[in-house]
């Protein structure tokens, strides 16, 4: 920004990098439209749309100096302000433009969206607004409110000329009170860090951290719009003031030191509050709902009451006294506020503003600080060591033993060494007076029972014990902090282990500085009979038993024990506990140690952020089990090429696995690919009948429908040149649905215009194979290529480009194209059906997942959704290179990439017990996120809520979660049944009143509502031997051949 003669002008070249709102901008404009831009500056996005895209161009700008250097390119120019838009308006003509663009400028303005309720009437029936604006629920915002800063810059959110500030939620319901409708919300994101604004996460405590980090919109730099008009719109009288605390039950608000306040219950409208004293100090009481749980905390030191509608809902603890962790729990509050503040919460007309306006308040005496302020009472701080202070990477102690099993079947060749490793230890027990055994005399039993030295197989337990030892990072932080309050620290441990094998562990993981360690075993004293405390009282006369912590996960051992003799005691939960897993026999040894790994991070205490505990609790094992079976099945060849986008997370993962196991022949190659960009132009070497199945099809399963306007965008074709064609055929309007009524109406007009799509196509074809060309694709005798499924259509695209190529350049040759799939349906194309593999169900086997998979195919597209904009074709550049083009921004990126870059760092640990977890079951890697989809659990549906995909080859938007309110769930059960089973995630629906869910479970039950209708998820057998099946078989034998002999397969292995 540069300033000259008062005026400010930004004048900058244009942005092409993907996180910007100027590639927002230019991606979102097609070819020839005409564009009105509202503060163009000297017109560096004008001059672009006016020279690369053709467009007409229209543009209001403040600075003359700025619009001289445009206004030659400009249609309307027109030099004014932009608050004062009734002095200008009239310049414009009506139901004109396709695109108005207020790129970073709405924040400047007094009124808004009064300048667009005024613009609505130049835009087209189906123009849209292209509108960036920055996000002041940002963490460089909040970080500053927490340090009660609140400073202007010259850059960025708080740029010194803003007077607007909106999230986008509040922009989103503004926009709808003018009769605007999002079609579609983007962002741009940026990590406080090293920006410059003083705002470094290092500068903040852990809680502090933990609650930014969860805030999901916290990186979230601008929110970008693209806004329609809403059809059926009438402008309400006044919504400016029409304003309705909707999301509480009941709300006042209070004068301070008087009777008067202003109440809000069961819909009706607030007074708005604008007309009081600046200098009234209020207080809002949002009580709600009786509640039944008060949990004391403090906001800037002063005590302050939460109080929380169940005991579960808040995780309270009420054996060990732990408070609440503020993580999922919905808090009821009184506290008093400053006029301003009560004025944003009420405009915000959310619940979630009172608690986005404590975030950096609220100090809750959660496990961490439990544990801290414990210790800063006590002298003497005594810690457990397994499952406290150090953590196993298998799920039960005794796992190590089936560790072994492997190891001494093929050294020794004895069976269920693990059965027999257990006995003989309880055989030692018992046959000593001693209060605890060692290592050296079980396996002495064991020698003499197997009657040969088994030193060989102690000293691989003990290997395989340092390798399974892990940090617990949470007992650690409470180890250190005990350090630096200069406490005593003892070491105690009920153990079998010597003393020595012990404190070498405990020194590689860094618990140095402690003053002694206390082994059963060397001691012949136990926690279990309480002889160990006993005996350190004894010998150390000067500790002070009121004055001494002990912290272990036994209840009995290491907290009864310790207080029937008058110490201290914090019982640490054990993860298993935690985890609520208590079964030894339920896993198999490969998928204990993935579940450890993954546990171990998410409860050993800590507060995660939403997604990231989901990509490590629920993803991580789908990306590491196909990856690890990709990885296996090609050791053999010499390329893996991954699709985009589904392919880049599994890249990412079989690079990591590559590594590990030194596969240095095989090339790791990513191509970009999408069905709009392979399928379509290759429909040039389809028949006439696919080709019209083809372009005539939607995605009736996400309840899509095609119009004829996108059948024609498909087939590469300008609607606007065939108009008259569509009419010959009996369509009006290039909006029409094409339904089962009218398809065969279509499918004539495809089957007219073949040859004008045929010559469109194979120019777009020519452009994939010249890419395929200079990736050096054709080099390979046989290309392997992977993505997510499920029929195979972009390999079966390939191939036939592939076979176009080699005929095109008179090589004897055919395409040799081998596909790995998550999962490949019943439907695969038959000329690809024998070189098609599917990790988690291969041709529809086992239906079980199949039948699921496909039933929720949203959720796992979701998954593997990449970090990059989506493949809508291919260009030439200048210099002859083949250039990939994109279509626009990255659906759902902030979320997809929390859980996937967390998902990444977990499966760095599975890396690094790949030996052990490769060839891990199917089902080990893919249950928890079968069972997390099926449950629905409505926590999770609340996250879910806030994201969308994309269905069918173009971009209708649909949503995962849906939300009615209490009236829509008691009225009409069965219609929300009937429309949410269109959702990406099933059946998957909210109530807006309630957001919990004890409340939402209460409310069901005391109304009597079923939540699902009647075995909607019971998975239907499939019927593999029918007449349908059976003519299809004579059809294509080759592909009924496999599916029986998998079916033969699967029936034997069940």
């Amino acid at each position: 920004m540069s300033e000259k003669s008062g005026e400010f002008v930004y004048d900058r070249k244009i942005d092409f990098r993907e996180n910007t709102a100027d590639y927002f901008v230019v991606k979102s404009i097609f070819d020839g439209a005409k564009v009105l831009e509202l503060g163009c500056s000297t017109g560096y996005i004008t001059k672009y749309l006016n020279s690369e895209k053709h467009c007409e161009n229209s543009a209001v700008e403040i600075s003359k100096k700025a619009l001289d250097k445009v206004s030659s390119i400009l249609k309307y120019s027109i030099n004014n302000d932009l608050n004062f838009i009734e002095d200008w308006i009239d310049k414009l003509p009506d139901n004109y433009f396709d695109f108005i663009v207020c790129q970073d400028v709405l924040e400047h303005l007094i009124d808004p969206f009064k300048v667009l309720r005024i613009l609505k009437g130049k835009l087209l029936p189906r123009g849209k607004f292209l509108i960036s604006i920055p996000n002041v629920s940002h963490n460089t915002i909040l970080m500053q409110l927490l340090k009660n800063r609140f400073d202007y810059k010259d850059v960025g959110i708080l740029d010194r000329t803003h007077i607007k500030f909106y999230t986008k939620e509040t922009f989103s319901e503004e926009a709808k009170k003018i009769g605007l409708k999002r079609i579609g919300h983007y962002i741009t994101y940026l990590v406080p860090d090293g920006t410059g604004w003083e705002t470094e996460y290092s500068q903040y405590s852990l809680e502090e951290r933990n609650i930014l980090l969860k805030h999901g919109d916290g990186h979230v730099f601008q929110n970008l719009f693209i806004l329609g008009k809403e059809e059926c719109f009438c402008e309400e009288e006044s919504p400016l003031y029409n304003l309705s605390l909707d999301s509480y039950d009941e709300v006042r608000i209070y004068e301070d030191n008087s009777e008067k306040f202003y109440y809000y219950k069961d819909g009706e409208e607030l007074e708005y509050i604008v007309q009081m004293n600046k200098t009234t100090s209020i207080e809002i009481e949002a009580t709600i709902r009786p509640c039944e749980y008060s949990i004391k905390a403090s906001v800037n030191g002063q005590p302050y009451n939460f109080w929380s509608l169940s005991a579960k809902d808040g995780n309270i603890n009420t054996q060990s006294g732990n408070f609440v962790n503020i993580r999922n729990q919905r808090i009821y509050m009184k506290h008093k506020f400053s006029k301003g503040d009560v004025v944003k919460i009420i405009i915000n007309r959310k619940s979630d503003a009172i608690k986005t306006l404590m975030l950096g308040e609220i100090c809750m005496n959660n496990e961490l600080n439990k544990i801290k302020g414990m210790i800063d009472k006590c002298d003497l701080i005594s810690f457990d060591i397994f499952d406290t202070l150090v953590l196993r990477n298998v799920l039960f102690p005794k796992d190590i033993f089936r560790l072994l099993d492997t190891y001494i079947k093929d050294k020794y060749g004895i069976e269920n060494f693990y059965n027999l490793r257990a006995s003989l230890e309880t055989k030692t027990r018992e046959g000593t007076t001693n209060e605890d055994v060692n290592i050296e005399e079980i396996y002495d039993t064991i020698s003499k029972e197997l009657k040969f030295d088994c030193n060989d197989i102690k000293e691989k337990e003990l290997e395989l014990e340092k390798k399974f030892i892990v940090t617990n990072p949470f007992m650690k932080e409470i180890f250190d902090y005990a350090k630096s309050r200069n406490k005593r620290i003892f070491i105690i441990s009920d153990m079998y282990l010597k003393e020595s094998f012990i404190k070498n562990i405990l020194d590689n993981l860094g618990y140095v500085g402690y003053e002694k360690l206390f082994v059963s075993c060397e001691l012949n004293k136990t926690k279990a009979t309480k002889s160990i405390y006993k005996h350190i009282i004894k010998t150390y006369q000067d500790v002070n038993i009121e004055k001494w912590l002990h912290i272990g996960d036994n209840y009995q051992s290491d907290v009864r024990n310790p207080e029937s003799l008058g110490i201290n005691a914090y019982y640490y939960k054990s993860i298993r506990e935690r985890a609520n897993i208590s079964d030894e026999s339920s896993v198999d040894i490969k998928t204990s140690i993935m579940r450890a790994i993954q546990y171990n991070k998410v409860y050993c205490g800590y507060t995660m952020p939403y997604w990231e505990e989901f990509g490590i609790k629920y993803i991580a094992p789908i990306y590491y089990g196909l990856s690890d079976w990709i990885a296996r099945l090609n050791v053999e060849n010499n390329n893996v090429v991954f699709l985009s986008r589904d392919g880049y997370i599994p890249k990412l993962v079989f690079d990591k696995i590559k590594k590990k196991r030194k596969l240095d022949l095989i090339d790791s190659m990513y191509l970009y690919t999408s069905r709009k960009a392979y399928q379509l132009p290759s429909m040039a070497y389809m028949s006439k009948g696919e080709m019209v199945e083809c372009l005539t099809q939607s995605s009736e399963a996400f309840g899509h429908k095609l119009t004829i306007n996108e059948m024609f965008r498909n087939a590469s074709l300008d609607i606007n040149d065939y108009l008259h064609i569509i009419k010959n055929f009996g369509f009006d309007s290039p909006d029409d649905i094409i339904n089962a009524d009218t398809r065969h109406m279509a499918k004539k007009v495809i089957q007219f215009l073949y040859d004008d799509i045929i010559t469109v196509l194979k120019k777009k074809c020519e452009l994939v194979e010249e890419y395929f060309e200079q990736e050096n694709l054709f080099k390979y005798d046989r290309l392997n290529i992977v993505d997510i499924g499920w029929r195979g259509s972009i390999q079966y695209s390939m191939q036939k480009m592939f076979n176009h190529y080699y005929e095109s350049k008179g090589i004897d040759k055919k395409a040799n194209i081998y596909g790995y799939y998550l999962g490949t349906n019943q439907f695969v194309y038959a000329d690809i059906v024998d070189n098609t593999f599917g990790y988690y169900f291969d041709y529809s086997i086992p239906w079980v997942h199949s039948s699921f998979c496909i039933e929720n195919l949203m959720m796992y597209e979701f998954i593997f959704t990449c970090p990059q904009p989506q493949l809508s074709g291919f260009a030439r550049e200048n210099g002859g290179k083949i250039i990939p083009i994109f279509r626009d921004f990255v659906e759902n990126s902030e979320y997809t990439s929390a859980l996937q870059n967390a998902a990444l760092k977990i499966i760095d640990e599975f890396i690094d017990y790949d030996e052990f977890l490769s060839g891990i079951s199917v089902e080990g890697c893919t249950d928890l996120y079968r069972n997390f989809i099926i449950n629905r659990d409505y926590n999770d549906m609340i996250e879910f809520k806030k994201i969308s995909n994309l269905v069918s080859y173009d971009s209708e938007e649909k949503p995962y979660v849906t939300s009615y309110s209490k009236s829509e769930i008691k009225d009409n059960i069965e219609k929300i049944w009937e429309e949410t089973k269109f959702n990406l995630w099933r059946y998957a629906y909210l109530i807006d009143e309630i957001q919990t869910k004890e409340e939402f479970e209460y409310f069901m039950k005391s109304n009597n509502i079923e939540r699902f209708p009647k075995d909607f998820n019971i998975i239907k057998p499939y019927k593999f031997f029918s007449v349908r099946n059976f003519k299809k078989a004579i059809k294509h034998p080759r592909k009924a051949l496999k599916a029986l002999l998998k079916k033969i397969v699967t029936k034997i292995l069940q």
